[in-house]
């Protein structure tokens, strides 16, 4: 009896130690397991763990779920880690994710990468929610520029990346042409405009969340590129001075008048509309310069919202009570815009209520949720608000000398004796240009050599974005005739040459009437020889049609 005393509680204290290892040895974040998941593409058994792992570092006692408490634990590495891989696992569900990583290579390469970068997954989870919730697509998105390119591993190039995948991890279609949209070739050509510095000032400073509402656009790759050359050509002051919408004014408020399909936002800027197409082309002229939008509906309107140079603001339109887009109100969006502009103690309450979504105890989570809530109503700052500002571009270079042809007389269009209205702008490339404005009569007088009555053909370099535009030819107060300013989608082109029987001159006078837009580069006069029947078209009088005026454009014309 003695012995068997002795043995039960020796029985009992081995027992006991039994159980020590399990305790002094708990599951912990671990790169091994990390691993495994990834390379089998089953994330059950680690998203379990991570689960149980955090629920226990919060306090049991939700007294002492304090905000100082909360954000010393968010402070932990490991913890920032764990909780970001746990949230994302969660969004794409552990059945969709490992699906992702046993389907390529390459997939398991990109999740290795992104799991265990805390900042990235931070980037990717607090940038919006992706298009369609699809997360696993989404991140097949991002995993095909991250292959693509080195550069979208860090920095912006990897915010510009993450906003991509977020704002096409479905297929979407372009405007006009139903082209399905690239979400690469989408990434690459906002990249490479960057590094040509073709954007907006803040471009490269912008957030993920910001950069969704640029590459977002319905617009093609192909719209967009053209959309950046066309401003820079016919209205270069407004790139300069970052005003990319007012080339909305160029948009004749009308019915539109588009002709077959398919269409594009030249088909909008050359047929006009009403404040729909206006609204789109000012959405899309924005975003081409990397200028965030949210697109705006009002009552019986469209408009646009963008973030300009007093923070996010309405044009073309009512306030932002008055708009609503998604199903949202536009004062709730600013509100949105406000949180987002606090990014740390943003971060800090999305990742409060991840915990708080995580944790078994109801009483805890909403402990946890009471935090992020008062961290979100009361921001400690710093704020950090983007403006759009002017761009510093080098000054155009020296105009081209011309090379001379024999019988040719070639006339810059800045160098008039006389002119009306017509003003002189510094081009993007070379020299100067003339601009004459919409819905005004302007005209430019030039000094010519025409030693006696003879046949000269005419050719004008200009830009265009409306077909339906002309110029009348003058000697002195004699009209001599009038020829057609072909539509060259606001690019530099130059006209079909026209000839016109001129008398001996000194000088020549170009009328542009009331019309479009027109810029012009040049005129060229090419001797023919002794007079001749002309071959410019008889101008037909028809009364100038007059522009409506957009009803939700107050005060708003350029």
């Amino acid at each position: 009896m003695i012995r068997l005393k002795k043995t039960v509680p020796l029985i009992l204290v081995c027992g006991l130690l039994l159980l020590i290892p399990k305790n002094l040895h708990a599951w912990e974040p671990n790169a091994k397991d990390l691993d495994a998941a990834i390379s089998v593409g089953d994330f059950s058994g680690y998203q379990a763990n991570i689960s149980a792992w955090l629920n226990q570092k919060v306090p049991a006692d939700s007294s002492g779920i304090s905000e100082a408490a909360m954000k010393t634990l968010l402070k932990d590495p490991v913890l920032a880690n764990t909780l970001d891989q746990w949230q994302l696992i969660t969004k794409c569900s552990a059945g969709k994710i490992g699906a992702f990583a046993k389907a390529d290579s390459a997939n398991r390469k990109f999740l290795n990468w992104l799991l265990n970068g805390t900042q990235s997954m931070d980037l990717y989870l607090e940038g919006g929610v992706p298009q369609d919730k699809a997360y696993v697509e989404s991140l097949g998105v991002l995993r095909t520029i991250f292959d693509a390119d080195p550069e979208s591993h860090a920095g912006m190039y990897r915010r510009l990346a993450i906003a991509t995948s977020l704002a096409h991890a479905t297929p979407s279609t372009c405007f006009g042409s139903g082209e399905v949209i690239d979400p690469l070739k989408r990434y690459q050509q906002f990249k490479a405009a960057h590094k040509n510095n073709e954007l907006a000032a803040y471009f490269g400073d912008l957030t993920v969340w910001e950069y969704t509402k640029v590459v977002d656009t319905a617009a093609s790759d192909k719209d967009i590129v053209w959309a950046r050359e066309m401003l820079r050509t016919m209205r270069p002051e407004l790139v300069r001075e970052a005003r990319y919408v007012r080339m909305v004014s160029e948009v004749q408020y009308t019915t539109g008048d588009w002709g077959p399909k398919p269409h594009s936002m030249a088909t909008i800027l050359k047929g006009g509309g009403k404040c729909g197409p206006r609204a789109w082309f000012g959405r899309m002229i924005n975003a081409a310069f990397g200028v965030p939008v949210w697109g705006v509906k009002q009552p019986g309107h469209a408009a646009v919202g963008f973030l300009g140079d007093s923070g996010w603001k309405v044009m073309f339109g009512r306030g932002w009570d008055k708009s609503t887009w998604g199903g949202m109100n536009g004062n709730k969006f600013l509100e949105i815009v406000r949180e987002r502009s606090y990014a740390t103690d943003f971060s800090q309450a999305e990742h409060l209520r991840w915990i708080a979504d995580v944790l078994k105890s109801t009483e805890q989570a909403s402990a946890v949720k009471s935090v992020a809530e008062q961290i979100r109503k009361n921001p400690k700052g710093p704020r950090t608000e983007h403006k759009l500002t002017c761009v510093k571009y080098p000054p155009p270079q020296a105009e081209k000398p011309w090379q001379p042809v024999a019988g040719v007389q070639h006339i810059v269009a800045t160098e008039w004796l006389k002119a009306d209205k017509a003003s002189r702008i510094p081009s993007f490339d070379f020299g100067k240009q003339v601009y004459f404005q919409k819905n005004s009569d302007e005209w430019v007088e030039y000094k010519v050599n025409v030693p006696k009555a003879e046949t000269y053909g005419i050719t004008i370099g200009h830009a265009v974005a409306n077909g339906d535009c002309r110029v009348r030819i003058y000697v002195g107060d004699t009209k001599i005739g009038w020829m057609p300013l072909n539509n060259t989608k606001g690019l530099w082109g130059k006209t079909k040459e026209v000839d016109f029987a001129l008398p001996k001159t000194e000088t020549l006078r170009f009328v542009f009437p009331k019309q479009r837009g027109v810029v012009v580069k040049w005129f060229e006069l090419k001797a023919k020889g002794a007079a001749a029947p002309s071959t410019a078209e008889a101008e037909t009088k028809t009364e100038t049609k007059k522009e409506a005026v957009d009803p939700g454009n107050p005060g708003e014309t350029e």
